[in-house]
């Protein structure tokens, strides 16, 4: 008699459940991102009124949930993005700030990491 026998329907369902289990991890390795991305970000967007830390959004670009793209824009009356060129130029912010504040944001945020994290969960 066998100790152990091998059933391929167990199996499927196992795989099955890990995938269930897996694609869920993911969507919160998203939001997880998504917020942690705001929260290391604001500190370095340059602050005069608050239109420009108040206008950041994070929006899923595919059925894929680590597929995001992170964003401030803040458009004046004229019709230009003022998130835009505040980002690329080296200004003197009087407040706070600095130029590339959403690539350095993101860089302190370590999304990969945060992924890593949440899929180790599972295992």
């Amino acid at each position: 008699m066998p100790l152990w026998t091998l059933n391929p329907a167990d199996m499927v369902k196992r795989m099955t459940y890990l995938d269930g289990v897996l694609d869920l991890q993911t969507r919160i390795s998203g939001r997880d991102i998504e917020r942690e991305v705001e929260i290391k970000t604001t500190p370095y967007v340059p602050l005069r009124r608050g239109w420009l830390e108040r206008s950041y959004r994070s929006v899923t670009k595919s059925s894929h949930p680590l597929h995001v793209e992170f964003t401030y824009s803040a458009k004046s009356k004229q019709g230009y993005d003022y998130a835009a060129i505040q980002h690329e130029q080296p200004f003197n912010h009087p407040r706070r700030g600095i130029d590339h504040y959403l690539t350095k944001g993101l860089t302190d945020a370590r999304p990969i990491e945060i992924w890593a994290k949440n899929l180790l969960r599972i295992l």
